[in-house]
């Protein structure tokens, strides 16, 4: 706890959030995955992953498809990754994840819908946030403010405040996480971060 203001005391923990949801809920991307055990993506195609891109290329062949195969490491933790993985044993790709223009076009613009690089970039970065929630790398918060009484030392809470659903431990997620938190409690923020769990 940390001294704020004459009465007043603030308590922060960071805690890891076991209930999140899925991160995948847009809908300008489509990420099918294909595995036994686990549930990845936002879609699981009954067909083989053969089939179903054949499926997709077929059917969105004048609408400008962008698409990138999806890869799990699955040892101990699971690594999704848009990119090759080598480690012939414990990886292998497991989806697909693709989007069109058109289905761009409306929401993003016809500047970033044409740079196909940056369209790719963002698929990537929702394979990535997947990896990091499918591997509980989800956070929260929970601020409290207690009153302390001058006279006796009693503390009693005045004000909590929590928020849910950050997801990764980069430097980018840190501060995101780090924004939501009230302004009295912001000092409080570095040990709570390393004490985390």
């Amino acid at each position: 706890m940390a001294k704020i203001k004459s009465g007043a005391v603030w308590k922060l923990k960071i805690v890891r959030d076991d209930n999140a949801e899925s991160p995948l809920d847009a809908e300008w991307y489509t990420f099918a995955g294909w595995h036994r055990h686990y549930k990845i993506g936002n879609t699981q195609p009954k067909r083989s992953p053969s089939a179903y891109m054949d499926d997709v290329r077929r059917t969105h062949l004048d609408d400008g498809l962008i698409e990138l195969p999806v890869f799990m490491h699955d040892h101990g933790i699971r690594t999704y990754s848009c990119a090759q993985i080598a480690d012939g044993w414990d990886s292998a790709q497991v989806g697909w994840i693709w989007t069109t223009q058109k289905r761009l076009l409306a929401d993003y613009g016809q500047a970033f819908v044409q740079d196909t690089e940056k369209v790719e970039d963002a698929l990537r970065g929702v394979v990535e946030t997947f990896s990091a929630w499918a591997n509980g790398d989800v956070w929260g918060f929970e601020a409290t403010e207690y009153e302390v009484c001058p006279h006796c030392g009693e503390s009693k809470v005045v004000n909590t405040d929590s928020c849910w659903g950050f997801i990764g431990s980069d430097e980018a997620a840190k501060a995101n996480l780090k924004d939501h938190i009230h302004d009295a409690a912001q000092s409080l923020f570095e040990a709570a971060w390393e004490a985390r769990s």
